[in-house]
């Protein structure tokens, strides 16, 4: 389980993220929504590791996540929040490749992850040549690679085309199926509706409103579909 205990971040006196606190169940999909500079982004960064709270703490598995731990729990962590910085001239394959081995997992096939994020044809392709569709494919791809027990995801289907957002549902329900718990921010509408038990709607670095049934979450959604964007083809 994933746990957070009055989480703030402030930087230079800016509050980013205020006092939030909520748990997520293995096999559980919560969404977060809300405005540009809610501070949803700012959440994942904090829960990926990327920065620290200011404030508050958060655990993974009943172990209190902090500088000594980290390590234990990036190998069970999956995020798409950042490629690999100055590894544009790396090949996708090689990616995934060096991934795998950083995650000490070895019965995994790179070329599988590929052809699941739809990609196979790619696997030679430079991270510099791909599309911002072929791109989020890709940074998916490698946040499944050590098979996480924690995923989370920030706006993961950002230029992709709706059938490749149909295959990502798909990957994704069958993740949370697995026990996987994931924590997903997105402005795309049908996502949020095909995959979320729970749903946090975030304004001003606070959970103002928020759904617990998955029964109620259309009727949740429809309050705030303003927010959403319209899936183009890209």
């Amino acid at each position: 389980m994933l746990k957070t205990q009055n989480l703030v971040k402030s930087v230079d006196g800016k509050m980013l993220v205020d006092d939030i606190s909520f748990s997520a169940e293995p096999g559980e999909i919560v969404a977060i929504i809300g405005p540009n500079g809610a501070g949803k982004s700012t959440l994942l960064k904090m829960l990926s590791t990327l920065i620290w709270p200011t404030s508050g703490s958060f655990s993974f598995q009943n172990r209190q996540v902090d500088a000594k731990s980290a390590d234990w729990y990036l190998t069970r962590l999956g995020t798409n929040l950042s490629l690999p910085k100055g590894e544009y001239a790396r090949s996708c394959l090689n990616l995934l490749e060096f991934r795998l081995a950083y995650g000490g997992v070895s019965h995994v096939d790179p070329r599988a992850i590929l052809q699941a994020v739809g990609l196979p044809e790619k696997a030679h392709e430079p991270l510099s040549k791909l599309s911002t569709g072929m791109r989020s494919r890709l940074a998916l791809g490698l946040a499944l690679a050590n098979q996480p027990n924690l995923l989370l995801l920030d706006e993961p289907t950002s230029g992709i085309d709706a059938s490749g957002v149909d295959g990502f549902v798909e990957i994704i329900q069958s993740r949370a199926a697995g026990g996987t718990t994931i924590i997903l921010v997105s402005h795309d509408y049908p996502l949020v509706s095909a995959l979320a038990n729970r749903i946090f709607y975030m304004k001003q670095g606070v959970f103002m409103d928020s759904c617990n049934k998955p029964s109620e979450c259309g009727a949740f959604l429809n309050k705030y579909s303003a927010l959403f964007n319209s899936r183009e083809e890209k």
